[in-house]
Order: C-alpha cells, then structure tokens, then sequence
C-alpha cells in the first residue's frame, strides 16, 4: 500500500488495470495500433511518390538515372559536381503542387522545413538555393540551356529538349 501512494496517480490507474486482468488485453491494442499504423503511412507515401514528378536535366548531363539520396544530396547542395566533374546547377519551381510533392515525397522534408534549410544555409554563407522559377516552362528552357543544370517538373508536362533522368528508390 505505500508503495501506491508514493507512484503518480496515472502510474497507480495502470496498475489497477494491470491487477484486475484488464492490462494484458490493454497493451495488447496498444501494441497492435502502433504496430500497424506505421505501415499504412509508409504505404501512401510510396504512392504518392510514385506518380507526380518527372526529373530532368540538361542534355550534357550523361547521367541517366539518380538515387533518391543522390538527388536529396543535390538539392541540399551537399553533392555540387556531376561524375565528369561538371558542376550541378539545381532548379526548383518557386511554389504549387509539383513543388510540394518533390519536396515532400522525394527530399522527405516539409516545404517550410526546406525553406528554413535555405534561409539558414544562405544567411550563414555557406551556399546558394536553387535557382527558382514560377513555371515548369521557364525551369525547362533555362534547364535545356543551362550545362549541368538538373530541375524536376509534372509527369504530364512535355519536356522536350532536355534529358529525362530515372530515379532509383
């Protein structure tokens, strides 16, 4: 008994629980929603990773397909260089639904989380962010035109005159 009173009150609830055979059945749905739920975000994430953005790079840019960490390296300005030593000009979209899916699903990070990367890494001088644009046409022309330059755009948008780059998850 006074070991009962000296525990917090929620630890002394529990073990009520515990003791009137309630505990087993309790921690079992526990265990089993957390077990679970994981799961079900982990699979919708793949979904959607699936399906919006198409990666593209200059012509010159010989390399035809990326990992996931490679690309998340890029656009962190952690890998600057392309294999023929060629530096990497990283563009993004300055905003939208494309912009949003690449940052969320590909980079795994949320939009305010990248922007805050940017804001810290360009205030304590240690790089540039990408060159931004407010249209997948305009990211495409300066990316055909750019040596070295890499950019991401919808699936669905015609990317003709630049070099499409698979990406390997």
């Amino acid at each position: 008994m006074r070991t009962e009173r000296t525990c917090k009150p929620l630890e002394r609830g529990f073990r009520r629980h515990l003791t009137a055979g309630r505990g087993l059945a309790a921690l079992w749905l526990l265990v089993s929603l957390l077990s679970v739920a994981p799961i079900h975000q982990t699979d919708a994430r793949a979904a959607r990773k699936e399906t919006r953005v198409a990666i593209i790079a200059n012509p010159s840019v010989s390399v035809d397909s990326l990992e996931v960490v490679d690309l998340q390296r890029i656009y962190l300005s952690k890998r600057t260089r392309w294999p023929d030593d060629t530096r990497i000009v990283a563009t993004m979209l300055k905003g939208g639904s494309i912009h949003k899916s690449f940052v969320e699903d590909i980079l795994e990070r949320s939009v305010s989380k990248f922007a805050t990367y940017w804001k810290q890494i360009v205030f304590t001088g240690q790089g540039v962010p990408p060159k931004a644009f407010d249209t997948e046409e305009e990211l495409i022309e300066f990316v055909a035109q750019t040596p070295g330059s890499i950019g991401y755009v919808s699936i669905q948008t015609p990317t003709a005159g630049v070099h499409s780059i698979a990406l390997v998850r």
